[in-house]
């Protein structure tokens, strides 16, 4: 079961501003920001996407996932490990039965346009980004909130017709289980 804690203040990445983390755990902390992970690394804790372990106890229980479409294009952002945030959307794909659509790598984790937080205009990575998926009518899904806005906010400027979901709003446990 997860729980959130309430009084876990800044996780001091410094996008929050010259704020050190004040959050103290006795194990892992799970987090859906990858921000975040990269705060509470460098204050000490540990810091685990909470994405990695819903697939695997998903796949460990035999339970799987369901998709809410049959394809979807990943994306990473510029903070996450490319090869471990890829395996864990491939992980998905497999225990959903949709397809994972890629380009090359690298157009998955470009810049979505933040800067300090806040978007600042869609970067050529998001435009391209956004081009290939709306060329092959997949929804975009990520596990960053930030990058999930402001992709959303890019498809508008560029008026293409692209659902941007973050990653539990695309796949959920299993109705069979």
């Amino acid at each position: 079961a997860l729980d959130e804690l309430h009084d876990a203040g800044c996780c001091g990445h410094p996008a929050r501003g010259h704020r050190p983390s004040t959050l103290k755990a006795d194990g892992p902390v799970y987090t859906v920001c990858p921000a975040c992970d990269h705060g509470l690394r460098d204050a000490g804790v540990e810091a685990v996407p909470v994405w990695e372990p819903l697939v695997e106890q998903a796949r460990a229980s035999g339970a799987g996932l369901c998709a809410a479409g049959s394809a979807f294009v990943p994306y990473l952002g510029c903070l996450v490990d490319r090869d471990r945030g890829l395996d864990v959307f491939a992980r998905s794909a497999r225990l959903s039965g949709a397809e994972m659509t890629l380009s090359y790598p690298s157009l998955h984790s470009a810049c979505c346009g933040a800067v300090g937080s806040m978007f600042r205009g869609e970067t050529e990575g998001a435009r391209r980004l956004l081009g290939f998926a709306a060329e092959r009518r997949a929804p975009i899904v990520t596990t960053c909130l930030l990058c999930r806005d402001n992709l959303r906010s890019a498809a508008r400027r560029t008026r293409l017709d692209v659902p941007v979901h973050l990653w539990p709003e695309f796949f959920t446990g299993d109705a069979h289980d």
